[in-house]
């Protein structure tokens, strides 16, 4: 974890980023961060305007709990001109939504993957973050 100041407005902000490198081999290495969820809006925004690209993590154990996904989603929109993938989880495997629900309670263009992603499954991660630099120009 390390700590990020962001300035708004004339206050300075710590954010609180967990931060990693993907190496990827002969490609090259990239450098993989999200913000804590409690980081001001304005400053997922500015910080989303200096990254490629994204994974918005959904949780669908329920439709409330996809739906608080929907900020973020659109904050895809604003910025619109970066590629990402939806990955969706669930902690609890008894009442999962369905894809077809999470992209009509998220309004997602079709050309939007969405992925089942086990939050705790390196290699599942791995193939998220993969498809997401695949879709880098």
């Amino acid at each position: 974890n390390h700590l990020r100041v962001e300035k708004m407005g004339d206050e300075e902000v710590e954010v609180r980023i967990a931060a990693g490198i993907r190496d990827r081999g002969a490609a090259g290495s990239c450098l993989i961060y999200a913000p804590d969820s409690r980081t001001p809006h304005a400053v997922v925004r500015r910080l989303a305007l200096e990254t490629s690209g994204f994974v918005v993590l959904v949780n669908i154990n329920s439709r409330d709990a996809v739906m608080a996904s929907k900020p973020d989603i659109d904050l895809m929109g604003e910025i619109a001109d970066r590629p990402y993938a939806v990955a969706t989880y669930a902690s609890l495997a008894d009442e999962m939504v369905e894809e077809g629900q999470v992209r009509d309670l998220l309004q997602l263009d079709p050309k939007v993957p969405v992925v089942n992603c086990g939050l705790r499954d390196p290699e599942k991660t791995g193939e998220v973050v993969e498809l997401v630099i695949s879709l880098v120009p």
